[in-house]
Parts: structure tokens; C-alpha cells; sequence
């Protein structure tokens, strides 16, 4: 374990290195288009710094696009996103070094760095704030402290639990996407100087009557998000015997789910959270999954208080596309779900056998929910606005 741990430490630093070189290598060739980026970033810019181009950068940037009064710029490790075109400027970097070459020139209104699992950039960069005269945003999509299993961060994730901790402490504005940085104040003693808001993703649009456009697929679940394959494979063949499907689409391609013969689990190909809502209209009913079935589901890497203070961003795509959601113990989730109409509950001591009463009982003519229009990205962006400006 030790030695394990030792040659991911080295191995980061070696990752850090060759990321150095990049990034000093594309400042040298790319000189004249970066001192251009220069003079378009001003006080009316905002800049998103995203390693992992995650649905909530797209939700808060189109939020902030519905303004129209800033130019937004994004820095961003991926080139393979269609979702970028409705950037007023993209700048791909390596490592931390070129995006502190590009803010230290540069005076936008804020800077809003997103992470998840790996703080390295915005670890750099909060670091050296004082150099930057800009605001830190710091939003952690899933926050480590109290949330994940120590023996798992320690094992697959060293070093980034002190950096999030860092981050956490030291940013000048906390976005929370949920309520798990509130555990860390509350119960492991960490200090915050920034303020926070609580800022989950949200809806793109306003809800409208599914019926009217789109067929509804019976005796079909649909799932979207992260996948855990036992998991699904587990809930399958208990609904399969009474008929019922389960159609997946999964955040990203695991190799994994091409092999799977459960002729009742089908899984689909990642697309972009615009057209996955769309798509996820067609279905009456969606799932959201337990953390845990029967001691199956993460139980090395999730402690008990992530059932209660996390937050899921595919729930809110459920709420656009009307459907009802199946749900047990993520309590944040289901008191949101359940105040809005959207809850299906089911207790998760014996979820699999309640599901399937659910599902055998089902009426599919059953009316939707009627949903005020106030939880769209539109709607709440200028609480975010707000939020920037009072830093």
C-alpha cells in the first residue's frame, strides 16, 4: 500500500511536468493568438475553467450567456465537446501554468473554476490569488471531506483531499451544487472566508406537455448518469419478470456494457445533456438509484452522510422532461422530488420488492406533474449574478 502510494505520488508529479512542458511549448507557438486573448478578456468577461466539461458548466454557462451582458471565455483540457460553440472564446490548456500565464494579464469579473475529484488546477490557482486580481469562484461538483471513504481517497486520490480543503478555506466564493460542503463546516472544522450560495443545476427550460410531441415508452424505466453496471444488472432481472425494461444513458462509454446479454438492459450512447433531455421525454418513469442494494453499490468508496447531503444533477433533467422518479434514500434528492410531485418513493430496505409492486400497480395514464417554472437556469441565474457581485 505504501509503495502504491509513493509511485502515484511520482507519477503525478511526472504528469505535472509533461503538463508543464505543453504548456510553455503551446505559449511559445501560440504567442500571438494568446496576447489577443488578452486584450479581449476585460472586466465584463467571465472566465469558466473546467478540466472536465461536466453538464453543470454547460447549465451555468448558458444561464450566464441569458444575460447578455458578459463575454464568456472558456479554458478547458477537452477539444471534443459540440457544446462549445456557444463560447465567445475557447483556450485549451495542459496544465496550470498556461492559465496562470492567460489570468495574470487579464482582469475579468470573475473566475469560475469547477472541479471534481482532482484539484490540481484550481489548487494552483488559488494558491497564487494575490497575483490575480479577479474573484475565485470554487464550485466542487462531489466534495471528498465526510463524503467518500478515507481507505478510498488515501488509496486512489492522494494529496487531492488537502488541496479540496485548500480550495474549500481559501476561495473567495463557494458555488455548492449541494449540501456537502455544509458537512465539512459543520462537522470536520473547516474554515470558509468565502461566501457561499447554494446553486444545484437546475432546468434548462420550461417544462411542456410531453404528450403532445413525443411518444411514451411503456414498461420502460429509463436511467442517465453515472452507471454502476452490477447495480443495473441486479435491478433488471427482478423487473424482467414482470415485464418491465430499463433503458440507460450512461454519462460516458464503458467497455463493460457492450458485453451485457440481459436482454431487458439496454444501454444507449452518451449524448449531449441538451439532446439526453429530449430524448428522456419519451419515458413516463426514470430512476434514480440507491447508493446501495443489498451491500452491492459503492460501499467502499461512500460514506452514509452522501446519502443525505448530495445532490444529483440528472434529477433536474428528470423534472424537464416530466418524468416521475423513482427514489429511496438520497435524502436532499427526495425532499426536492417530493415537493414538487415528482416522488416515487420506495423505502430502500426493500427496494427491490417495492419496485416491483410499484411497476406492476403503474397506471400509465397517470396525470404529470405540474411544476411552476422558477427552478429553470433562467430564472435563478441572477442569484448567481448577484452572488458575484457582492464578493
Amino acid at each position: 500500500m505504501f509503495i502504491n502510494t509513493i509511485w502515484k505520488l511520482q507519477r503525478s508529479k511526472i504528469v505535472e511536468l509533461i503538463s508543464f512542458i505543453k504548456d510553455i511549448t503551446d505559449i511559445i507557438l501560440n504567442n500571438k493568438n494568446l496576447n489577443k486573448a488578452h486584450a479581449e478578456i476585460g472586466i465584463s468577461s467571465i472566465i469558466i475553467i473546467a478540466d472536465k466539461f461536466l453538464p453543470r458548466v454547460d447549465k451555468i454557462t448558458s444561464g450566464l450567456l441569458s444575460l447578455n451582458k458578459y463575454k464568456i471565455i472558456l479554458l478547458t483540457k477537452k477539444k471534443n465537446y459540440a457544446l462549445y460553440k456557444h463560447y465567445d472564446k475557447i483556450i485549451y490548456f495542459y496544465g496550470s501554468y498556461k492559465v496562470k500565464w492567460i489570468l495574470k494579464y487579464t482582469h475579468p469579473f470573475v473566475i469560475h473554476i469547477f472541479s471534481s475529484w482532482n484539484f490540481d488546477i484550481a489548487y494552483s490557482l488559488i494558491k497564487v490569488k494575490i497575483k490575480i486580481k479577479s474573484k475565485f469562484i470554487f464550485d466542487d461538483y462531489d466534495v471528498l471531506a465526510g463524503m467518500t471513504n478515507e481507505k478510498f481517497v488515501k488509496s486512489y486520490l492522494p494529496t487531492q483531499l488537502e488541496k479540496e480543503k485548500y480550495c474549500l478555506e481559501n476561495a473567495e466564493g463557494l458555488c455548492c451544487r449541494s449540501l456537502e460542503t455544509q458537512f465539512a463546516k459543520k462537522y470536520l472544522n473547516y474554515q470558509y472566508i468565502g461566501q457561499r450560495i447554494f446553486f444545484p443545476e437546475y432546468m434548462r427550460e420550461k417544462i411542456n406537455d410531453k404528450t403532445q410531441k413525443n411518444p411514451v415508452k411503456s414498461k420502460t424505466i429509463v436511467y442517465a448518469g453515472n452507471v454502476n453496471i452490477e447495480l443495473l444488472i441486479k435491478v433488471s432481472k427482478v423487473i424482467n419478470k414482470i415485464g418491465w425494461n430499463i433503458d440507460v444513458y450512461p454519462f460516458q462509454t464503458k467497455k463493460s456494457s457492450k458485453n451485457i446479454r440481459q436482454p431487458n438492459l439496454k444501454f444507449y450512447d452518451p449524448l449531449p445533456n441538451k439532446e439526453l433531455i429530449e430524448k428522456i421525454k419519451q419515458y413516463n418513469l426514470a430512476l434514480q438509484v440507491p447508493i446501495d442494494i443489498e451491500n452491492l453499490v459503492d460501499q467502499d468508496i461512500y460514506t452514509d452522510h452522501k446519502k443525505v447531503y448530495a445532490m444529483s444533477g440528472k434529477m433536474f433533467d428528470y423534472i424537464e422532461a416530466n418524468n416521475k422518479v423513482i427514489i429511496s434514500e438520497l435524502v436532499l434528492i427526495r425532499w426536492i422530488l417530493n415537493r414538487y410531485g415528482f416522488a416515487i418513493n420506495i423505502e430502500p430496505e426493500n427496494y427491490l420488492k417495492e419496485l416491483c409492486d410499484i411497476l406492476v400497480n403503474y397506471n400509465h395514464t397517470n396525470q404529470y406533474c405540474n411544476l411552476t417554472n422558477r427552478l429553470t437556469i433562467k430564472n435563478q441565474i441572477k442569484r448567481l449574478e448577484k452572488f458575484y457581485k457582492n464578493l
